[in-house]
């Protein structure tokens, strides 16, 4: 498992417990210089063969070999380059919607800041209020008389 673990690290797809058992299989074969990944359509062998891969490339054995239909690569490779557009369009999309709500956040700490200032300032204003004294005195008194 430590063999798979730098491959796993970075996997930006949805491993299923089954490709992660296939990739394991054929990394701990120790009589085997390689492996045929082989089961039924669309259980995710190139998954599997990604995994394998990948940690191979990061234990740096560099002269490997994929074999598959060419029905399969031309697929593949038109496949993952509308893929590669479309997830550079989510993550384009997906660092604005970031951007917008920080944005948004921002704003609204700034919203309650100012709120908090306003209440206390109403508060301050209350409290001198009622802390003021009325009196009266007489100053002087005027008499009227009506006839």
């Amino acid at each position: 498992m430590e063999r798979l673990s730098v491959a796993l690290f970075d996997a930006a797809v949805d491993l299923n417990p089954h490709q992660i058992e296939a990739a394991l299989f054929a990394l701990q074969s120790p009589l085997s210089k390689g492996v045929i990944l082989a089961d039924e359509v669309g259980l995710g062998k190139t998954i599997e063969a990604g995994i394998v891969l990948c940690q191979f490339w990061a234990e740096r054995k560099r002269r490997l070999l994929v074999i598959c239909p060419v029905s399969l690569r031309s697929k593949r490779q038109a496949r993952q380059a509308a893929t590669l557009e479309e997830q550079h369009a989510i993550q384009q999309q997906l660092q604005k919607l970031e951007q917008q709500q920080r944005r948004q956040r921002q704003d609204i700490f700034k919203a309650e800041d100012e709120i908090m200032e306003k209440r206390d300032s109403l508060i301050e204003s209350l409290e001198r209020r009622l802390a003021q004294h009325t009196a009266t005195d007489v100053l002087f008194t005027i008499r009227w008389a009506v006839a």
